[in-house]
């Protein structure tokens, strides 16, 4: 299912406040952590660059402005990092966990790395993939 499926019906309010941290650092953040909000952003972020035309509401000038308004949110880090993945696997940088598994390289993540993505991003040991679990995103829009 597509990323921005989840967010449909979200009223636009996809960004909220959190106060949950993740468990997981990139070592590009200098020891700080990152927050499921980032998280959110760069889902929604990245719904908007590789789906454009999955929202028909979104014209081209709302989905620059949206899609700087999600750039501001996200930690720049994780940010600078999302950018260089999408280089290398272009819509395939920002991917879901799917009971365990990386999408991207369908390498079984291990149990403490999965569990770590209830509360934020993380990255594949494997491929170095941003990977996430939808149900920790999709679970804090509702």
């Amino acid at each position: 299912m597509p990323f921005r499926d989840h967010f449909v019906g979200s009223g636009g309010d996809w960004h909220g406040d959190c106060e949950y941290h993740t468990g997981v650092v990139y070592e590009s953040t200098g020891g700080n952590a990152l927050m499921l909000s980032d998280l959110i952003a760069l889902v929604r972020l990245h719904e908007m660059e590789f789906s454009p035309a999955d929202d028909p509401a979104l014209t081209p000038d709302r989905a620059e402005v949206e899609m700087r308004r999600c750039r501001a949110e996200i930690d720049p880090a994780l940010l600078a990092r999302y950018e260089q993945l999408k280089k290398r696997h272009a819509s395939g940088a920002l991917v879901e966990a799917e009971n365990g598994i990386c999408s991207g390289c369908r390498v079984t993540l291990p149990r403490t790395s999965a569990a770590r993505l209830k509360h934020g991003p993380g990255s594949c040991d494997h491929c170095g993939r941003i990977i996430f679990d939808p149900d920790a995103v999709y679970h804090f829009q509702y």
